[in-house]
C-alpha cells in the first residue's frame, strides 16, 4: 500500500538507484535507452563498475562450483562443523577457494574476463617475477556480499584450519580491498538476505560476524546482519 510507479516497485525490492531501476526495466522490457553526453569521467566509473561488478559474479560462480566438487571438501567439512545447511549455503551463496594458486585466475582467463578489474578486485594479483597472475584467496570459505539488488559488491573470506603466525596471508579473514562497488564502511553483511525480514519485524538484529548472521538465519532470526569490519558506522 505505498505510493509510486514501476520505478519505485524496483528500487524498493531491489535497493536499486532510480538509475539503475530504469535500466534493468528498459532490458527486461527491451527498451532502449538512449546514450546522452556526459562528463567522460563519469561515464569510465559507471564503466568499470559494470565491469567490476560482472566478474564478482563469475567469481562467485567459482567458488560455488569449487565448494561443491571434490576440491571443496575441507569446505564443506568447516560448514558442517559450523551446522551451516543447505538452505543458508545457497541462499548466501557460499563457496570456496582451493588451495590452488591459479584456479581462479585460469577460470577468469577462459571467461575473457578483464584481469586487470579483477587485480582491482582483489581476487587475483600479480606475479612480479614469474609473470601471470595468482589467486588472492586460498584454502578459505568465501562469502558474497550480497547487495540488495543481487550483484556481487565483494568477498569476505574465511581461513580452514590454523593460521600461521605472523602471516597476512594466514590471516583469519581476507575481505575485499575498497573499490568503486565496495565500500566496507556503508554494507552490511546479510543485508539482502535480512531485508525484507528487517521490514516485516520491524527491526535488526546485529551481531559480529558472517557466521554468526548465516547461524542466525538457520534458526530462524532471518532479520540479523552484521558490519564489515570492528566499527559500526552512521552509514551502516
Amino acid at each position: 500500500h505505498k505510493r509510486g510507479d514501476v520505478f519505485t516497485v524496483v528500487m524498493e525490492l531491489s535497493g536499486k538507484s532510480f538509475i539503475e531501476a530504469a535500466e534493468t526495466l528498459a532490458a527486461q522490457c527491451g527498451v532502449t535507452i538512449p546514450e546522452t553526453a556526459a562528463n567522460p569521467e563519469v561515464a569510465r566509473a559507471r564503466g568499470e563498475r559494470t565491469q567490476m561488478l560482472a566478474v564478482n559474479k563469475l567469481a562467485t560462480q567459482f567458488f560455488v562450483e569449487t565448494l561443491a566438487s571434490a576440491r571443496g571438501a575441507a569446505g564443506r567439512d568447516y560448514l558442517d562443523s559450523r551446522a551451516i545447511g543447505p538452505e543458508q549455503r545457497a541462499a548466501f551463496q557460499l563457496g570456496f577457494a582451493a588451495a590452488d594458486w591459479h584456479g581462479l585466475a585460469e577460470f577468469l582467463k577462459h571467461q575473457r574476463a578483464d584481469l586487470e578489474i579483477a587485480v582491482k578486485l582483489g581476487l587475483i594479483a600479480r606475479q612480479p617475477k614469474a609473470g601471470g597472475f595468482y589467486d588472492r584467496f586460498r584454502e578459505r570459505v568465501v562469502c558474497p556480499i550480497i547487495l540488495p539488488g543481487t550483484e556481487i559488491a565483494g568477498f569476505s573470506a574465511r581461513l580452514v584450519g590454523e593460521a600461521p603466525k605472523d602471516s597476512p596471508a594466514g590471516a583469519k579473514y581476507i575481505n575485499s580491498p575498497e573499490s568503486s562497488v565496495y565500500k566496507k564502511s556503508r554494507l552490511l553483511f546479510g543485508l539482502a538476505q535480512a531485508r525484507e525480514a528487517m521490514r516485516v519485524k520491524g527491526r535488526a538484529i546485529l551481531v559480529e560476524g558472517n557466521f554468526d548472521v548465516i547461524s542466525m538465519h538457520q534458526a530462524g532470526f532471518t532479520e540479523t546482519v552484521a558490519p564489515l569490519g570492528t566499527a559500526l558506522t552512521l552509514d551502516q
